[in-house]
């Protein structure tokens, strides 16, 4: 079965949730039977077409990707990092579309997998053009971003886009069951809608070594954090919908009452106005921002040294961040947008603690966890129990499943 993948990233390049599911699940896919084509961007310094283990890569490029690469930090919430943003999801649009379908005439492709609305254009040309069942894979969607208040009018553009374009897929995947009702009342098909539980970016990892100790000295020395200081961390997205200005504010408050606990932020995103607040703050010298995209390894061993980790996000599609801190046995503090499936086990055990998004209530649900020893224990017991069950080989699995399903409809 030959599968053509649409997607923004692909390893090397990895900026967020979205290249590392990828990544986890191709590679599964391949193991199993399917054969890949994968169409990514390229940030300019990568071969334009790889091939390797089952899995060929194409990553075309011109002068005007390059320079918008070269600016890779624009800001989506303003309108010159729309424009520019938008642009380059249109030319890639149409690059991949005309290099998919000169490929699917050398080579049939049976199904054209798109990852995330952005890519959807190039699926829907490829699908017309060529009859090919095409499916779409969605992480989030723009419009969600409208009740943020930050470039509302121009994400409402591709809230009607997103409409168009689901209504040539043939299945469409969501990673909860929060996202498939809000995409129904969206106008969404309801009938090729599937809930597709995602895994944990950690499961293919090596073990933590023996000298952890010795690591553990070495991630505070490079973060500038003492070694018997508590430890907030956040790892996600710079941006109003991740409840990170909310957060920011009850690190104020939280200091206030701690003198000795230190935040570390890690993401891409809207660092300025984050930094404004922080700045502000009494303990802005305990603050630590970390505005690029960490590998998976060190990205464990900063949260393995954290007392709490907190993802206040508004609204949460599913939450990979949530499920590497908790698969690490962290007590953690989820914004009251997170999907149901993240916040509770099977049994309706709460496995974290839920807090509205505001800063006096982030700042009253840290300061119980760093005030109660035993309650961030056992709750660390009961996420590590419930991360446990997102797994890839699930995800693989359940995706060969419905990808063979539908290339024998053809």
């Amino acid at each position: 079965m030959h599968v053509a993948y649409i997607v923004n990233q692909f390893p090397p390049y990895i900026t967020s949730g979205l290249g590392r599911y990828v990544e986890a699940v191709s590679s599964r896919l391949v193991k199993l039977g399917c054969r890949l084509s994968v169409f990514s961007l390229n940030p300019g310094d990568l071969p334009k077409e790889t091939s390797e283990a089952g899995i060929k890569v194409l990553r075309p490029t011109n002068r005007i990707q390059r320079f918008i690469f070269a600016r890779r930090r624009f800001n989506r919430t303003t309108l010159v990092g729309f424009f520019f943003l938008a642009l380059n999801a249109i030319i890639s649009n149409f690059v991949h579309a005309i290099r998919l379908i000169s490929l699917h005439r050398k080579d049939p492709v049976d199904i054209i997998a798109v990852h995330d609305t952005t890519n959807a254009l190039a699926g829907v040309i490829v699908s017309w053009v060529m009859d090919v069942p095409m499916v779409l894979h969605v992480m989030t969607v723009e419009y969600t971003m409208e009740t943020e208040g930050t470039a509302h009018d121009k994400l409402r553009l591709l809230s009607i886009l997103e409409r168009l374009f689901v209504r040539r897929c043939s299945c469409i995947f969501l990673p909860s069951k929060e996202l498939e009702r809000r995409v129904c009342r969206r106008g969404w098909p309801a009938d090729r809608l599937e809930v597709l539980e995602l895994g944990n970016p950690f499961d293919d990892l090596p073990d933590i070594a023996d000298n952890s100790a010795d690591r553990s000295f070495q991630i505070r020395q490079l973060l500038g954090i003492p070694q018997k200081s508590p430890l907030i961390v956040f790892a996600g997205r710079i941006e109003a919908a991740k409840g990170v200005f909310e957060l920011a504010e009850a690190f104020d408050i939280v200091a206030r009452r701690n003198t000795m606990v230190y935040l570390v932020m890690i993401g891409e995103g809207d660092i300025k106005n984050v930094a404004e607040i922080i700045s502000k703050s009494v303990a802005r010298n305990r603050v630590r921002i970390i505005d690029s995209f960490m590998s998976e390894s060190v990205l464990r061993d900063v949260y393995s040294e954290s007392d709490i980790c907190v993802f206040p996000s508004k609204f949460e599609p599913f939450g990979l961040v949530a499920v590497e801190a908790m698969s690490l046995g962290k007590a953690v503090i989820l914004g009251d947008g997170f999907c149901e499936a993240i916040r509770s086990s099977d049994s309706g055990t709460p496995v974290a603690v839920t807090t509205s998004v505001t800063a006096e209530a982030i700042a009253d649900n840290v300061l119980s966890l760093l005030d109660d020893d035993r309650l961030r224990s056992q709750m660390g017991v009961a996420a590590e129990r419930h991360a446990a069950h997102f797994t890839w080989d699930n995800t693989a699995n359940s995706l060969f499943a419905r990808y063979s399903a539908l290339a024998r409809q053809k």
